[in-house]
């Protein structure tokens, strides 16, 4: 069961009205435990080389063990607020580029509100991707290691940097 939310800058979007909603077009556990090995910046997934993974085609590498850690990540759904004025921590992805982004749109919270539609458990992110605008619809479950997210966290807790992370992915 799906509403038709409207938001400033979204248009029209439908948003799940079930509070417990999982987005199933959200597979990236594989790429993120590396059960079927890790994906490297060009797309591929790596070839594992003796105790390595690596990708001849645009030079990534990574030890066996340091990838076989992700697999100890779970999905937790998280209920914190959406917004909020704290910092960012980088987590384990390797992202720093897009954190950088994200920390320079930080500064103004008028952009971040306008690239969020909060939902119940399901959220809308607008973001500029191939030349235009795209909304994406993401649920609240995040990849986290024991109690603590596993890739970007804002440090008062807030959610949109997670959410605009994990909208990108």
């Amino acid at each position: 069961m799906w509403r038709e939310v409207c938001g400033d800058d979204f248009g029209k979007v439908e948003l799940p009205v079930r509070d417990d909603w999982v987005d199933r077009g959200f597979d990236k556990v594989s790429s993120i435990t590396g059960n079927d090995g890790p994906r490297c910046r060009c797309g591929k997934v790596a070839t594992l080389v003796g105790d390595t993974w690596r990708c001849t085609a645009c030079g990534f590498e990574k030890s066996r063990a340091a990838w076989s850690a992700r697999a100890s990540l779970t999905w937790a759904r998280l209920t914190a607020p959406v917004f909020g004025s704290g910092g960012l921590v980088q987590g384990r992805l390797g992202d720093c580029w897009f954190l950088s982004a994200l920390s320079v749109v930080a500064q103004r919270p008028d952009l971040v509100r306008s690239l969020l539609l909060p939902g119940s458990s399901a959220h809308a992110v607008r973001l500029f991707l191939d030349g235009e605008w795209k909304t994406v619809v993401v649920d609240d479950r995040f990849p986290v290691q024991g109690s603590r997210l596993a890739f970007v966290a804002c440090e008062d807790g807030a959610l949109w940097a997670p959410l605009l992370e994990k909208a990108y992915a």
